[in-house]
């Protein structure tokens, strides 16, 4: 496959969007390196309260000790989880969160562009139905509870992860569909879109509907829509070695950097 060799610019793109997500319709502010974003009336979500951005520990502090005053951080702000993203994770020695206490996974950041990918070529037979108003947001939040675990890996809370992503939709950062397939409503994604970089977030398949081909119908469904916005890349994250790796590489996908995530429920 074709690479464009614009394809480090891209990987900016994505990592803007990912501090951009977190940013939407949540309060900001500079802490520890990072940047903290708390999005108030959601704090048992694990993305409504992240520390994201850190590239370096540019300081004296030990990192045991960054840590100590990051949890006393998510602790004050009643956070049902300390995460925090290590977006320079290549360089930045990340060994200090090997300590039996946080969750530390690697993240692949993934990019193509369109020169080499034709998402037209695909035969598909479900659609993409915008989450627009309450009937389908109510739709969405009923397929949301029938799993525990959320696009992420976090808790969902009974369906509420829906409407933490109906406010980053309102907030304007990206647009959120129900994946429709012989009149069922078999997934949910997002797409957030901007200036010509689209990126694929949250992808979601029904339990009882996996391992059937429907995640890899959604990505192309969700790259046609990128296309027909005026994308010239598309990207996304994956934790690596891990199913949605696999996937995004059979749709054309490439590893292109990595970030760390630590974790820890309060």
């Amino acid at each position: 496959m074709k690479i464009n060799t614009r394809l480090d610019d891209y990987a900016a793109a994505l990592r803007k969007s990912e501090l951009d997500y977190f940013r939407a319709a949540a309060e900001t502010r500079q802490l520890l390196h990072g940047e903290l974003c708390y999005q108030s009336g959601f704090e048992k979500i694990a993305s409504s309260c992240v520390l994201h951005n850190v590239s370096s520990l540019r300081c004296k502090m030990r990192p045991e000790v960054w840590l100590e005053q990051l949890l006393e951080e998510f602790v004050s702000i009643g956070a049902h989880c300390c995460r925090f993203y290590l977006t320079g994770a290549q360089s930045l020695d990340n060994s200090f969160i090997d300590n039996g206490l946080f969750k530390k996974v690697v993240e692949i950041g993934m990019l193509t562009d369109f020169s080499g990918v034709d998402p037209f070529d695909a035969v598909i037979p479900g659609q993409l139905l915008p989450i627009d108003n309450h009937k389908t947001l109510d739709l969405k939040r009923d397929l949301y509870r029938e799993s525990a675990l959320g696009p992420d890996g976090h808790d969902m809370h009974g369906g509420f992860f829906a409407d933490f992503e109906h406010a980053k939709c309102r907030d304007g950062y990206m647009d959120s569909f129900l994946f429709i397939d012989d009149g069922q409503v078999k997934g949910a994604v997002s797409l957030a879109f901007k200036d010509d970089f689209a990126r694929l977030k949250n992808l979601y398949v029904r339990p009882d509907q996996r391992a059937q081909g429907f995640a890899k119908q959604i990505v192309w469904l969700l790259m046609r829509e990128a296309l027909n916005r005026g994308a010239k890349a598309f990207g996304t994250y994956a934790v690596e070695n891990k199913r949605s790796h696999h996937l995004y590489s059979s749709c054309g996908m490439v590893k292109n950097f990595i970030q760390i995530e630590g974790s820890m429920l309060l």
